[in-house]
């Protein structure tokens, strides 16, 4: 059975080409592994050369991984964080190979309820309030993925995979085009900690200008020297808890104690596995709803010939593209309807993925139409083999017209074949808005996902 990487490089050690042009596209593509040495791929090039770093000094994708997400701490603060979270998916090679997903989503605080975001007379607060104040802060774990899989998986010291995060955050590095844009965002502006580093003078960040940040390094610092309970147990979580109580545009203070932060702990999950086209897939499951949903949207267009020029499904043709687009839309229709968290929710992951299910899913795809209105949703419980407590539907999200970009992927491969699939996170950009008086880094707003 062959496997699946996708990645788009942009640091590749010891490259050898095999490459080859896909028919009709235009495009360059390797018929398949040719590389030595390892392959990182991440948004920022600053954070790629972190990973490569750790690479070229003999450790293993986890190195890299963790090189990375502190790395992006620095150069893309909107995004992620040590104040956010992520799922780490890791591939072993060794032995038999082993596959398994690292859950570090932020959670809620303890004494979080039903009120939380909820007006005195019991209405709903409006969006911006609640997203934009401490009580949208989850409990971090993005420290705790990145520690725990070094302490187990990993062959290099937290304090050598955060060197590269702390050289940037002192020396400072070039603004790119991406953080002086979304330096323009409003959050930004909201708490004078955060307007102080990104809006210097009452003026957002300009591309080309260079962004030191000394209260950041210090926080690494700390975190190389003391390790990650100086967060979950020690004077960094004390000021995210100080931090947190923080509110505008009308919004709560936050719940989050130091006990929250002392009880938070990753999970270890089994992967969501499937075959599409002879490749197999591994991915995040729930909480997480990217592995179901994406998996879904492949089995309903695996029916098509896409690559066939003469059929019509050429690379990025209007017939290839519209298949996957209903499909991606009849996907999230079920996203919204049926997944969730299953700690408290049941999730239908056998139904959802059914032959027949997907099958009957895919009819609804029409080669001369779209679907008219937002995308139906479909009833997989019928077809979940495990048994069931009852059927559960969520409250479905509105649909939306855009997504903007609020999150990193990053995906890394050793010389030993081990590999690392990351995606990481504060929610939206620059989470609450609120920075770590003293600390430098960015609070998530994960509980108004």
């Amino acid at each position: 059975m062959r496997k699946l990487l996708l990645t788009l490089s942009f640091a590749v050690l010891g490259f050898a080409p095999a490459w080859a042009a896909h028919e009709g596209s235009g495009l360059a593509v390797p018929p398949g592994p040719g590389f030595r040495g390892g392959v990182v791929a991440v948004s920022h090039p600053l954070a790629a050369e972190a990973g490569a770093r750790m690479l070229r000094s003999g450790g293993n994708a986890i190195d890299a991984a963790a090189a990375i997400q502190f790395a992006l701490n620095v150069v893309e603060p909107e995004f992620s964080g040590i104040g956010g979270g992520g799922f780490m998916m890791v591939h072993l090679a060794k032995g038999q190979g082993s596959t398994f997903a690292v859950e570090g989503r932020e959670k809620a605080p303890a004494s979080a309820d039903t009120t939380l975001f909820t007006n005195p007379d019991g209405t709903n607060q409006g969006f911006t309030p609640a997203s934009t104040s401490g009580q949208a802060v989850g409990v971090p774990g993005t420290l705790k993925i990145v520690a725990t899989a070094l302490q187990r998986y990993g062959r290099k010291r937290l304090a050598e995979v955060i060197q590269p995060a702390i050289e940037l955050a002192e020396n400072g590095f070039p603004v790119n085009f991406v953080l002086a844009g979304d330096a323009t965002s409003s959050r930004t502006s909201f708490y004078a900690e955060t307007a102080a580093v990104f809006r210097p003078g009452g003026v957002p960040l300009q591309q080309g200008q260079i962004l030191k940040q000394p209260d950041l390094a210090k926080t690494l610092r700390l975190i190389a020297a003391k390790g990650p309970d100086v967060l979950y147990r020690g004077e960094i979580g004390a000021a995210i808890v100080a931090a947190q109580r923080a509110t505008a545009n009308g919004g709560k203070p936050g719940l989050m104690t130091m006990q929250d932060l002392a009880d938070y702990d990753i999970v270890i999950r089994e992967p969501i596995v499937a075959e599409y086209r002879g490749y197999r897939i591994a991915a995040m499951s729930p909480p997480s709803s990217g592995g179901l949903t994406m998996i879904q949207a492949l089995k309903m267009i695996e029916r098509y010939p896409l690559g066939d020029v003469s059929a019509g499904f050429g690379f990025g043709k209007a017939q290839t593209l519209h298949v996957m687009a209903e499909a991606m839309r009849l996907a999230f229709a079920d996203r919204a309807a049926w997944m969730g968290d299953e700690d408290f929710v049941p999730v239908p992951k056998r139904g959802l993925l059914d032959p027949t299910y997907v099958r009957e899913r895919g009819d609804l795809i029409s080669l001369t139409s779209i679907i008219s209105g937002a995308a139906p949703r479909g009833d997989p419980w019928p077809f979940e083999t495990a048994q069931r407590p009852g059927r559960t539907m969520l409250a479905a999200a509105e649909p939306v017209s855009y997504a903007g970009g609020h999150t990193t992927h990053f995906s890394v491969v050793d010389q030993w074949g081990n590999i690392v699939s990351y995606t990481t996170t504060i929610e939206q950009g620059w989470g609450t808005g609120i920075m770590v008086p003293g600390y430098g880094f960015m609070l998530n707003n994960e509980l108004t996902d």
